[in-house]
């Protein structure tokens, strides 16, 4: 073989090595912890936002509005959750979608969650 060395036999091996995680040290996190560091990050933010939302809206409209979307939100995983219990062959919210409304399904269910990223990441500006 041309151009073939031992220096080149070489690399490969070190590029294995690179992802060797026998040598890291172990993580002992726990379920408590894990849920902890979850709940601050979620949390966290709303925290931080919900009194200039308050102060945006006025109280009373404020209240409202996070009543309503807290309802809104909690009806629309309940309906996800018996939709995927109906349908315990579908794996992802795509299919979910595509097995309702069709490929115009699944096209829309593909482009909500690719706005709801962007936007979620936004929020985090």
């Amino acid at each position: 073989q041309v151009g073939m060395s031992d220096n080149n036999s070489h690399e490969g091996k070190h590029l294995i090595s690179a992802f060797d995680t026998s040598k890291l040290p172990q993580r002992n996190g726990t379920f408590w912890v894990t849920l902890i560091n979850t709940i601050k990050s979620i949390v966290g933010t709303g925290v931080l936002t919900l009194p200039y939302a308050l102060r945006s809206s006025g109280l009373i409209n404020g209240i409202i509005a996070f009543v309503v979307v807290g309802m809104y939100s909690t009806y629309s995983m309940w309906l996800i959750s018996e939709s995927f219990y109906m349908k315990p062959e579908i794996g992802t919210y795509g299919q979910l979608c595509e097995s309702v409304l069709g490929w115009y399904g699944r096209m829309i269910g593909g482009i909500n969650i690719v706005l709801l990223e962007i936007l979620v990441g936004a929020g985090y500006l």
